[in-house]
């Protein structure tokens, strides 16, 4: 499960201090999906058996600095070496629930 949460801040209100931000800030949105269902369905089974897909996380884009060894298995969120080609989801053999 991967999880967003931005803040929301009052659209009347100046936000480019840390004190202007705790002033105007209302609250916050956020969203979670599933990384792995949410990739499955977006890559071709044909894409699946010919190339390995993996996807990190790695923090925010303000502190991330390309060198050897940044991204590491511990920060590994989805591999697509993982996934059963027969299981994509919405099939009736695949993990995702169908209506009858």
């Amino acid at each position: 499960m991967l999880a967003i949460r931005l803040p929301v801040y009052r659209s009347d209100k100046p936000i480019e201090t840390v004190a202007q931000r705790r002033g105007a800030y209302v609250g916050s949105v956020g969203s979670g999906f599933r990384v792995r269902e949410t990739v499955q369905s977006a890559l071709d089974e044909t894409i699946l058996k010919q190339m390995q897909f993996r996807l990190f996380e790695a923090g925010p884009v303000q502190y991330y600095v390309a060198r050897a060894g940044a991204i590491s298995d511990e920060h590994l969120l989805f591999d697509s070496k993982d996934l059963s080609v027969s299981m994509k989801p919405g099939k009736p053999d695949g993990h995702t629930p169908t209506s009858k």
